[in-house]
């Protein structure tokens, strides 16, 4: 186990591989690995800056690049390599009449293209190279609150599911590709064979494996992609992983682990956990902890 403070209080985690994404309050962001930190660096807002505090970055996506989205004290988004050198960098600004304010780059998703979802007034998501050229950009409906890039881009609101052209009429608040799984504010659904629900419950926490789906509401149940039930227990957790077929229910300072329907085992940890796999990645204030599992 190793453990990091930074420079600000812990806002958004992404994995990948072995390799760890983190983005702070007061503009820090941080690349680690297994071992510990590989390289952090720190941006400066550019438009507003506040007496106590710096630019915060709200999102954050990482795969063979790494994007970092930030509020509207900057309201850009940067995209790095993973050696640290900044590719691209672009700025989302809102204009009425002779005023400008930069928009919150709330999610950014990368694969073969970079989406980016800002908001102020309006929710656009805007589509680019790997070398910052607009591809297109359009509005959508509603707050934004998942962006993945997966042939297609999706997009889940707080109004709709969009998928590529397509859009769907209902609230998309965390996304999963291959297969496209989704949690809205009613319950789990998915879009095989058109949209249909799998799990009726009030604003469930999710993960999903190849052909299961961890659901966690009033209790935690582990579905196949079809809605059967294949275990239920009462538990109530912050966040729930899914590995195989064991599901990790994440509290804070602990997770269970379930394996069909049984406890099999309890691990104490510090701080809330935010990524379960191989490792874990938990939270506390500006701590990061990593455990092997």
């Amino acid at each position: 186990m190793w453990s990091f403070k930074c420079g600000g209080k812990v806002r958004e985690v992404k994995v990948w591989n072995d390799l760890i994404a983190v983005g702070c309050e007061d503009g820090w962001f941080y690349l680690f690995d297994g071992n510990g930190l590989i390289w952090g660096k720190k941006l400066t807002a550019t438009y507003y800056r506040g007496p106590f505090n710096d630019v915060n970055v709200l999102s954050i996506d990482l795969k063979d690049l790494l994007a970092v989205g930030t509020d509207f004290a900057d309201g850009k988004v940067y995209v790095f390599d993973l050696d640290g050198n900044l590719i691209f960098e672009r700025a989302f600004v809102s204009i009425m009449g002779c005023w400008e304010r930069p928009k919150d780059v709330v999610r950014v998703s990368i694969d073969e293209c970079v989406a980016v979802g800002a908001e102020w007034l309006k929710s656009e998501v805007e589509v680019l190279n790997r070398k910052g050229d607009v591809l297109k950009s359009y509005e959508v409906k509603g707050g934004i609150r998942d962006l993945k890039v997966d042939g297609d881009v999706i997009v889940g609101t707080t109004e709709h599911l969009y998928v590529g052209r397509r859009r769907f009429n209902k609230p998309a608040f965390k996304i999963f590709t291959r297969p496209l799984v989704f949690s809205s504010d009613d319950g789990v659904y998915t879009l095989k064979n058109g949209l249909k629900a799998i799990r009726k419950c009030s604003n469930p926490k999710i993960d999903v494996s190849k052909d299961l789906v961890a659901v966690s509401s009033e209790r935690t149940a582990l579905i196949s992609l079809e809605g059967e039930m294949l275990w239920e227990v009462e538990e109530k957790p912050e966040n729930v992983f899914i590995r195989d077929e064991d599901v990790y229910l994440g509290f804070e300072n602990k997770i269970k682990v379930f394996r069909e329907g049984k406890k099999v085992r309890e691990i104490e940890v510090e701080g809330l956990p935010v990524y379960v796999g191989d490792f874990a990645v938990t939270v506390k204030g500006d701590k990061l902890f990593y455990y092997q599992l």
